[in-house]
């Protein structure tokens, strides 16, 4: 089986799980990371035996394919650069901060042949899988957020 080679951008919480699942798929090869916090990237990198990248280029270059997991705000703009050197992407939700960003995205990923999927890393958490199964007819679900909002 011929394995796809992925890297991550971004690796704090979410994208540490992105690094983690694709070190776990049969069908990826992780290549590496990438982190503007490079002592960060070098942690995750040791952990998950890959490769810590000083760029995002540099990682792009190297990949089919890459998950972006960077705060909301600077999903246009490195999804966008990723898009325009023919990358595929999957970027954690949400797609963008507006919906135009959003609509000027898909176009972008139309126009230069790439697959843009917006991830939801959660959803494989075996906890929503064991609700799921238990949880037939809720009336009611509280959620608390415990990190604050990214900056606007």
């Amino acid at each position: 089986m011929t394995k796809v080679k992925v890297g991550v951008v971004g690796v704090g919480v979410l994208g540490k799980h992105h690094t983690r699942l694709y070190r776990q798929l049969d069908g990826a090869d992780l290549v590496g990371v990438y982190d503007t916090d490079n002592t960060m990237a070098a942690d995750v990198a040791r952990q998950y035996d890959t490769r810590c990248f000083d760029t995002v280029v540099e990682l792009a270059d190297s990949v089919d394919c890459l998950s972006v997991a960077v705060p909301t705000h600077l999903h246009f703009e490195e999804v966008s650069r990723l898009l325009e050197r023919g990358r595929h992407v999957l970027v954690e939700k949400p797609l963008t901060a507006t919906v135009e960003q959003g609509r000027i995205l898909l176009e972008l990923a139309r126009k230069c042949g790439s697959i843009l999927h917006v991830g939801h890393v959660e959803r494989y958490n075996p906890v929503i899988n064991y609700l799921e199964e238990k949880l037939t007819n809720p009336r009611f679900i509280e959620a608390h957020r415990l990190a604050p909002y990214p900056p606007a």
